[in-house]
């Protein structure tokens, strides 16, 4: 597999990327949450994979898959008592973790 990096909210896998597109599963604690984001130079594709998110207060369960287009804000919240797993596809002009506005 890829390279793991350890967050706050839990840890997320780079498990491939190419230019145009990169594919990474996000491990979310219970209880918490990514920051309210955007990002300008890609879409993402999120498939929740096990347990039970919340995107900007619309419920997610396992295999429900979440359609993020650019510029648009979105903040993840793990609202269950497990662990919950998402696999995100990453795909645009780049996919650089530097291409984040938070508020």
């Amino acid at each position: 597999m890829g390279k793991i990096t350890k967050t706050n909210w839990g840890s997320y896998n780079v498990l491939f990327e190419r230019n145009g597109y990169k594919i990474k599963t996000l491990h979310i604690n219970p209880g918490e949450s990514l920051s309210d984001q955007r990002h300008f130079k890609r879409s993402e594709h999120w498939f929740v994979l096990e347990g039970e998110l919340s995107v900007n207060g619309k419920l997610y369960y396992k295999n429900n898959i979440i359609d993020i287009p650019v510029e648009n804000w979105h903040k993840p919240a793990n609202i269950s008592n497990s662990e919950c797993i998402v696999c995100e596809i990453q795909y645009g002009k780049e996919c650089i973790e530097q291409d984040i506005e938070r508020r």
